[in-house]
């Protein structure tokens, strides 16, 4: 089977009289195994690991940040935590991890939670 996963996007601005187009994009993607590990994070202002226990390989991802005031990195760990991108209060993304790393979240403060649907590839 392929193109098991279907993924679009809308993404527009309208800040005073700056309105460029609004930018769609959607496709279909292929999932090698059938799979995917998905909860709530609770994060702390230590990285903690996003649990992964029923995923092998990671592919893509959506996280959001369910708390109305802090901010949450998402990283790996190399030696130490390195973030790759900060979700503020409300804000979501989708994206595909590099297959063999550790993703791993931490607050700005307080501990808001991390909701993750993390797919195998």
């Amino acid at each position: 089977m392929s193109n098991e996963l279907t993924i679009s996007l809308s993404l527009g601005c309208a800040n005073g009289n700056y309105k460029p187009p609004v930018a769609y994009e959607s496709g279909n993607f292929n999932q090698s195994v059938i799979g995917a590990s998905e909860g709530v994070l609770n994060c702390t202002t230590s990285a903690a690991a996003i649990p992964l226990s029923s995923v092998a390989t990671l592919g893509y991802a959506m996280l959001k940040n369910l708390d109305l005031t802090n901010n949450i990195d998402v990283g790996l760990t190399s030696g130490s935590f390195i973030a790759f991108q900060t979700l503020k209060p409300g804000e979501f993304s989708v994206f595909r991890f590099k297959a063999g790393t550790t993703p791993q979240a931490v607050a700005a403060a307080g501990t808001p939670k991390l909701q993750y649907w993390i797919l195998n590839d």
